[in-house]
């Protein structure tokens, strides 16, 4: 950053700046999987909404996902092959194979869900917020 603010035109300073960019992106994107599948595991994901979504995706999933939250005694949640892909400076595409498994109050095991999840991303100052839910259950395209 220290260069380009010395020399704008350092074709070099700038590609380097641009790949460290990505890398923290994508090691942001694989946190917030991880974190999400934590949030699923612990029956935090309201709070996780809040603090990774957008406000209005937020407040259009809250009363929802409380319910689910509250609809079971536990959850069981894993994530695979997470991608992550850019569409321009602050805008990229987070996807990954998830596993939804839950036990009933009444102690059955039920899967919930196997698919494929998108968020869309923006990115709001240093962070990265989800703007858009895309969940595509196994066998559905």
């Amino acid at each position: 950053n220290k260069v380009l603010e010395l020399d704008a035109d350092n074709a070099e300073a700038r590609r380097l700046l641009s790949r460290a960019r990505i890398n923290y992106a994508q090691q942001q994107a694989l946190a917030l999987v991880e974190q999400y599948v934590q949030a699923v595991n612990t029956k935090n994901l309201v709070a996780f909404y809040e603090r990774a979504c957008s406000p209005q995706l937020f407040n259009s999933m809250k009363k929802r996902t409380e319910l689910s939250m509250r609809s079971f005694e536990s959850f069981q949640s894993t994530a695979s092959d997470t991608g992550l892909q850019f569409k321009g400076t602050n805008k990229a595409e987070i996807s990954f194979s998830h596993i939804i498994k839950v036990t009933t109050k009444d102690g059955i095991q039920q899967d919930v869900f196997e698919g494929t999840i998108l968020w869309e991303i923006t990115r709001q100052g240093e962070t990265w917020k989800i703007t858009k839910i895309i969940p595509t259950p196994k066998g559905k395209k």
